[in-house]
């Protein structure tokens, strides 16, 4: 890839095995080498985890964890039931449908735990810094310590699932942290078979992220597709056949976009830094 012109923007997705455990792998990808102050994780669940997982702790920066299913044909569905304490009152949330929770600079949260995974599922963390600093929350001994309570409900919003307005009925994430003061946002869109994503080249004003994924939660390394995706004022054709992280910078002109072959369900996850996802149309 990096012996032609736009190679460079072609990235090897970056794995890791999970830190708990339990022998998956995530992807675990940071923007910040590419002039944008943000990183993002993405890691299947697929059985209850044992104890708790990190202490009540506080950052600096916007986060925004995440949930829906692992069932390509419908991510909406979701049987698994996860705990989440918030505060220094360790309220204590139950998350058990598609959901995004909206943390705040200098909100305490954790410990957290999976109580129940009947179907496998995905728990996707955005954060917006450099690095990932946490700053311990001491935690006052009062009455009612981890009990349910809707101080911090605020913090959990449905996750917006719904069939994408171009293409295949099929359930599509959609976020954007506007709301919250964050100039970005993102969908996941599940490919289960050959499609054209975007028929026509255009540009943004802004950084964007295409992440090409499989789609077993068991190993989300494992990749069957084929995808074509043209860079560039000159058109140059680029195959991803490879779990890849595909970089737009501002300006660089880009799609088509095919999907020409899916012996595999495929997770297009699409990060992009900006209040509105808009394209500016050009032609080659």
């Amino acid at each position: 890839m990096a012996e032609t012109k736009y190679g460079k923007h072609l990235i090897k997705a970056p794995f890791q095995p999970d830190r708990g455990g339990t022998g998956l792998h995530v992807l675990n990808f940071a923007a910040t080498g590419y002039g944008v102050k943000a990183s993002w994780v993405l890691l299947p669940v697929i059985k209850v985890s044992t104890g708790e997982s990190l202490p009540t702790h506080s950052h600096d920066f916007f986060q925004f964890i995440s949930w829906f299913g692992a069932d390509p044909k419908n991510i909406g569905e979701f049987e698994a039931e996860e705990y989440i304490c918030l505060g220094v009152e360790q309220e204590r949330h139950i998350v058990n449908t598609p959901t995004v929770q909206i943390l705040p600079p200098g909100t305490p949260h954790c410990p957290g735990g999976w109580l129940k995974v009947d179907k496998p599922v995905y728990h996707f963390d955005v954060f917006f810094a450099h690095d990932y600093e946490k700053k311990d929350t001491t935690i006052p001994d009062v009455p009612n310590r981890r009990m349910p309570g809707t101080k911090y409900s605020k913090h959990f919003i449905p996750a917006a699932i719904a069939p994408a307005r171009y293409g295949p009925p099929i359930p599509t994430f959609n976020f954007s942290a506007a709301e919250y003061g964050v100039d970005a946002g993102w969908i996941l869109v599940p490919v289960l078979e050959p499609r054209m994503f975007m028929d026509k080249p255009h540009k943004h004003d802004f950084h964007q992220f295409f992440c090409f994924l499989g789609s077993d939660p068991e190993d989300i390394r494992k990749f069957d597709a084929e995808i074509d995706v043209y860079l560039g004022e000159e058109g140059e054709k680029h195959a991803i056949t490879t779990p890849t992280v595909l970089h737009i910078p501002p300006g660089l002109m880009h799609c088509p976009m095919e999907y020409k072959r899916v012996g595999k369900p495929v997770m297009h996850l699409d990060v992009y830094f900006a209040p509105r996802y808009e394209r500016i149309p050009v032609s080659r």
